[in-house]
């Protein structure tokens, strides 16, 4: 028979990260908005993760709800030559759905597949996640992607692409 992991099935934590997040503006009509790249920037992102372990497959499955911060600033040049500043400051949500794999009683592998919103956009954006757990402390790195996202916030054109990777540290809070 399998031993059963003990567990707890409730497990928050504090999280803080950098993430490397570049934005592209699309096609547009309006002289000097359109085809801006703002290349990549260090985005600065915390918040608290909430995972709610499930109790079967030996506590290898959770769900995870995960209010955040992202802060991205940059600049371009529009096709004028001028220099274009953005910065965009939001409360992301995330929910994940995490495997588990222990590799001993400290150490774990965990891989997320999920969705965020952003509360300043309609849209969901699919997000990938692997980490290295030790003990109370991990370490997790995630890629977001979602063509559009920024379309009507900063800009009215069409083909925009925003890209965010992010490398956070998390420690348990018990």
């Amino acid at each position: 028979a399998v031993a059963t992991r003990k567990r707890k099935l409730f497990s928050p934590k504090l999280f803080a990260g950098v993430g490397f997040t570049s934005y592209r503006s699309g096609h547009s009509f309006i002289p000097g908005e359109g085809n801006i790249d703002y290349g990549q920037a260090a985005a600065l992102t915390y918040g608290v993760e909430l995972e709610f372990i499930f109790p079967f497959d030996n506590n290898k499955w959770s769900c995870n709800l995960e209010p955040s911060t992202i802060l991205y600033r940059s600049s371009g040049k529009n096709s004028q030559g001028t220099d274009v500043p953005i910065e965009y400051n939001t409360v992301n949500i995330m929910l994940w759905f995490r495997y588990t794999s222990f590799l001993n009683e400290k150490v774990k592998l965990c891989f997320n597949g999920g969705a965020g919103k952003d509360v300043k956009q309609l849209k969901m954006i699919p997000a990938l996640g692997a980490g290295l757990a030790y003990s109370r402390f991990m370490l997790e790195y995630r890629y977001f992607y979602e063509k559009g996202v920024l379309n009507g916030y900063f800009d009215q054109s069409q083909g925009a692409s925003f890209t965010n990777m992010s490398l956070v540290a998390k420690v348990s809070l018990f």
